[in-house]
């Protein structure tokens, strides 16, 4: 009966570490998902309502890439940390309804195509 017993525990530990291991951390609840690729957006026409929203942001590309934020003047909005190949990270920043540029701020990645738009309503 001990035999048994120790292994259900080993079993049930080793489920557990098995899924912490697995990283990367699960997309917070009412987050925007924004998937970073070498060299872009998806969803390109981001949508999102007015006031603090949560951007996950999801690098699935081989570069370090961040999400940079700027209103219709160019003044930056709010910036990401810079999250690296395969891992996840959040950007949260108040925004009134307008219209918004995204922005890879890497050296080369804008220009290579690394842009979308933001709609805030």
């Amino acid at each position: 009966m001990r035999t048994i017993s120790a292994l259900l525990v080993v079993l049930a530990l080793s489920a557990v570490l098995a899924t912490s291991a697995c990283g990367g951390s699960s997309q917070p609840a009412g987050s925007i998902k924004i998937v970073l690729a070498d060299f872009s957006f998806t969803p390109s026409d981001i949508q999102a309502k007015a006031g603090s929203p949560q951007f996950y942001l999801v690098n699935e590309g081989k570069s370090s890439h961040d999400m940079t934020i700027t209103d219709s003047t160019g003044k930056q909005i709010g910036r990401s940390e810079l999250v690296q190949p395969g891992n996840t990270g959040t950007l949260q920043v108040n925004l009134s309804a307008g219209s918004y540029n995204v922005f890879c701020s890497q050296p080369g990645h804008a220009d290579a195509g690394m842009k979308a738009t933001l709609t805030v309503s």
